[in-house]
């Protein structure tokens, strides 16, 4: 649902139910257990929960015609509190279990309170504002929070309640929904996108939202004192319509409580259903008459002015800042002060984790070079890949780091949980080789995590790293990124366990060397083993590598590599592997020599293998070698790893560490939840269990 305008529109994104008690001592629980343990997950909202719904009173805003029944406002109501909470505890509680909607970081983040006061009012107001992961949030502190309105209250109770007899709620469980709202900055630069959570009083048949109001009379002092407040309360809230009821006041000043009439006080006896359209042109047209005024229009221009003096003046992580002004004064005080705002930091920092990952960024492309593999006959210009590099990081990071973290932002794709969470390092290692290898391997919420730990981390190979580099580059003067990002493809593989059983699905990410422009069809290799891309992006996968020598031509790279290259690329969802033939030093290399004097530690020509040739020349090949792990060893190694990880690891909080050694196929398995610890926490930190 969204609702839009050339400078500002509104998207609803999602919907949650705040439970009242955190506002107080005690806070509602979520409880998972762990290890024979309890972990108590504090939980203020709970998400996809939706307003409730007008009921049949619905007919008498639809026909003006129809008499509503007298509807007694006066009843005596608990204390409840209201809809705003201290430091956006309910919406940064939602964040933490749903992640970004869409995966996407906003530019701030609020709540409708603050957007719809600064728009409407030049109300005395304290704006906390802290910058935290490149994000801003912000909340209008209040030191005395008004209650809700008590007719307002039992109105809408009307308006909802699902029998004659159904009781008012009293417990303050306050449902909102949560918007973005993209507002045009007027620079001609990038729309500003803020992502915030405010009340929605109910919804009608078609889940449009509605603003209930009750008001003393809609006349003059409706539009003079409450339209443009109204509407922009309704506008954030992404609401169509607002629905009024019209109640007397108290006996005798209101003159409909005196005969003939006899109303009784304190009762709505009048109801009017007004779009926002309308609501927004009476404002304005009433509003032109008392220039002294706050305009429907002054609201975008205090907003947008509003972010860009933030902007102006909360630029790094970290940042904490007071944003103050005084009754009817539209300047605004500023001033820095991390005491006052290091509450709202925490809270952030409880709720919102330091993102490593950025989702739906595609991999490097391939650039015009992707001629000199398509057309043999080109000679490629030689490449140098001498180069010295600066130390980065591993490719295979600690923890599955930044998978946790895509899948904190994300949630699991299409909703579905997978049997398996691992990487893609780990999966071609067991496939292609049998090196000594140690694996922690944890069961949480009926999910395994599993990943390859390694003392000595090793880098990117530089060879293959600055080949790419050339590959994807877009001008000749380009630096090459020394930065240490890795960009990588989430996938899913599904494999075959034998008949009877059913097929594993593994969720992994993995890096992804580059694509090209050709479109992507979803490569299924055979019936035992599926590959397949989880975010589509309709271009192939080409695995980068780097051999000495002629590569393909020679015996070496068939015994020695061909194994290794055919599982890394499979589990990359890779269609081709793009080789580039390099020389040896001088002058052990004879090309490197007359005639020929190529340049030493330099490509030299490259070529292009599908990956299906590559598999049937190299199970050809390694049949020469019976000594070599074969190329269906792969699967049958992968499945009797998961079929021994089912054995031993069958409870929720199970933690075990399956190790071999050097050339040896067989497992050695063992309980070691100490090893496994910061494994643990870090799954817990970034997938919600409640």
């Amino acid at each position: 649902m969204r609702r839009s305008d050339p400078k500002i529109s509104v998207e609803t994104v999602g919907y949650y139910h705040a439970d009242c008690k955190f506002y107080g001592a005690s806070t509602k629980l979520s409880i998972i257990k762990f290890q024979d343990t309890n972990i108590k997950i504090l939980s203020n909202a709970t998400p996809d929960l939706l307003p409730k719904r007008l009921n049949d009173n619905k007919r008498f805003f639809e026909n003006p015609n129809l008499d509503i029944p007298l509807i007694n406002l006066d009843i005596p109501l608990p204390e409840m509190v209201n809809n705003k909470e201290n430091n956006l505890k309910s919406m940064l509680d939602y964040i933490r279990q749903k992640g970004w909607p869409n995966g996407d970081l906003p530019d701030f983040v609020t709540h409708k309170q603050l957007l719809q006061k600064i728009a409407s009012t030049y109300e005395e107001m304290e704006i906390y504002v802290v910058k935290v992961n490149g994000v801003i949030f912000m909340y209008k502190n209040n030191e005395m929070e008004p209650r809700l309105a008590n007719f307002l209250w039992v109105f809408r109770h009307h308006l909802i309640r699902e029998t004659e007899d159904e009781p008012i709620e009293t417990d303050g469980t306050i449902r909102k929904g949560v918007f973005n709202a993209s507002i045009d900055m007027g620079d001609g630069g990038k729309r500003e996108n803020i992502l915030y959570s405010g009340k929605i009083d109910l919804i009608d048949d078609k889940d449009r939202h509605n603003d209930v109001k009750v008001v003393v009379g809609a006349g003059n002092y409706f539009w003079d004192a409450k339209s443009n407040f109204f509407y922009w309360q309704s506008f954030f809230g992404n609401s169509t319509h607002i629905l009024i009821g019209i109640r007397t006041g108290v006996y005798p000043k209101d003159k409909k409580t005196w005969p003939p009439k006899s109303l009784p006080h304190y009762s709505v006896f009048k109801v009017q259903k007004m779009s926002l359209a309308k609501l927004y042109q009476g404002a304005k047209a009433r509003l032109n008459k008392f220039p002294d005024k706050k305009q429907i229009d002054d609201g975008y221009e205090d907003i947008r002015g509003f972010l860009s003096l933030i902007r102006e003046h909360v630029k790094n992580d970290g940042d904490g800042f007071v944003f103050s002004r005084n009754e009817g004064g539209g300047e605004w005080t500023i001033r820095r002060d991390d005491e006052a705002v290091a509450d709202f930091k925490n809270e952030i920092s409880r709720n919102i984790p330091n993102y490593n990952a950025i989702p739906n960024l595609l991999p490097k492309r391939l650039n015009d070079y992707k001629k000199y593999f398509d057309n043999p006959n080109l000679d490629i210009p030689f490449i140098d890949v001498d180069i010295t590099l600066p130390p980065m990081p591993r490719e295979k990071e600690y923890n599955l780091k930044s998978l946790l973290n895509y899948l904190r932002q994300k949630g699991w794709p299409n909703g579905d949980l997978p049997d398996f969470v691992t990487h893609k390092h780990l999966l071609h290692q067991i496939t292609s080789v049998y090196k000594e290898t140690e694996i922690y391997v944890v069961k949480l919420n009926g999910v395994i995590f599993m990943y390859e730990n390694d003392e000595e981390p090793s880098s990117p190979s530089s060879f293959s790293w600055i080949f790419r580099q050339y590959l994807t580059r877009n001008s000749r003067d380009e630096q090459f990124d020394t930065d240490g990002i890795v960009r990588k493809g989430v996938f899913k593989a599904s494999i075959y366990m034998g008949s009877g059983r059913k097929r594993e699905t593994i969720l992994y990410s993995g890096k992804v060397d580059l694509i090209d422009g050709e479109h992507l069809s979803k490569r299924m290799d055979s019936s035992l083993l599926r590959s397949t891309e989880i975010i589509p992006d309709n271009d192939q996968h080409n695995e980068v590598k780097v051999v000495t020598g002629d590569g393909p031509l020679e015996s070496y790279f068939w015994e020695e590599r061909s194994n290794r290259f055919y599982w890394q690329a499979f589990f990359g969802n890779s269609t081709h592997l793009l080789l580039g033939m390099r020389t040896y030093v001088y002058p052990k290399d004879p090309k490197t020599r007359p005639p020929q004097c190529f340049p030493p530690l330099s490509v030299y020509k490259v070529q292009k293998m599908d990956l299906t040739d590559l598999y049937d020349e190299a199970k050809h090949r390694l049949k020469e070698f019976p000594h070599k792990k074969q190329m269906r060893d792969g699967y049958e190694d992968l499945r009797g790893l998961l079929s021994l990880i089912r054995e031993h690891v069958k409870k929720d909080g199970d933690g075990f560490v399956f190790s071999r050694n050097e050339g040896i196929s067989a497992w050695r398995v063992r309980r070691n939840n100490e090893a496994l610890a910061d494994f643990k926490n870090e799954i817990l930190r970034n997938i919600p269990m409640c």
